[in-house]
């Protein structure tokens, strides 16, 4: 099915990485499995992984790195951008996160549903 040109089918992940690429400064922000595996400064568990799929998860994680992005005083695309990256170049498959190499001191990301 599609409204208003838009597969209704897409998950939270599809749709906020679609509006980033129609506009790169909208507050939209892509959580994947890197993403909060980062925000939670750990690998994440298959069962947390599949919270993402739920939209108050996954709004809360956003709202996390929102809320991280204005401390910052960067975009919150800009900023889960930065993150992710990270996070798959040095973390990703090493059972570990942030709090481990010290990044995540000043803003720690953990939502009420974790």
């Amino acid at each position: 099915k599609i409204h208003h040109g838009i597969p209704v089918s897409w998950g939270q992940k599809t749709w906020n990485f679609w509006h980033q690429i129609l506009d790169p400064d909208s507050d939209h922000v892509v959580i994947d499995r890197h993403a909060l595996s980062a925000a939670l400064g750990r690998q994440t568990t298959d069962k947390e992984r599949g919270k993402l799929s739920q939209a108050k998860f996954y709004n809360e994680v956003a709202h996390a790195y929102r809320l991280a992005a204005e401390y910052l005083n960067v975009r919150p695309s800009t900023l889960q951008a930065i993150v992710w990256t990270y996070w798959r170049r040095t973390q990703a498959g090493k059972g570990h996160g942030f709090k481990e190499t010290g990044v995540q001191t000043k803003y720690q990301f953990v939502t009420s549903s974790a």
